[in-house]
């Protein structure tokens, strides 16, 4: 997760764009989210009962308060290969 939000920022700023709008809900700003939490967190203010700021769930990631699925990670992955590509100037394989 770390490693494709640092592409997906690397990205972003090669191609001089945004990837979200504060408050917008969009995986990417959930993903930046949670790659900061996981990040900056500090052990001694967890909620009561919780081990960790971000855990693994059948579904994907997640923290208290913001999720990411596995297929939006997915998607993300792919987005994020399609622009590496285009920053490279070559051509996309299979489309």
């Amino acid at each position: 997760m770390a490693s494709l939000w640092q592409g997906l920022d690397l990205g972003r700023r090669a191609i001089d764009t945004d990837l979200f709008s504060k408050g917008d809900g969009s995986v990417f700003e959930r993903l930046n989210w949670l790659y900061n939490k996981g990040r900056h967190f500090d052990p001694q203010g967890l909620p009561t009962g919780d081990l960790h700021a971000l855990w693994i769930t059948n579904d994907g990631l997640r923290a208290r308060e913001h999720a990411v699925t596995f297929e939006e990670m997915r998607d993300a992955l792919r987005l994020l290969g399609r622009t590496a590509q285009a920053i490279a100037g070559g051509a996309p394989e299979g489309g």
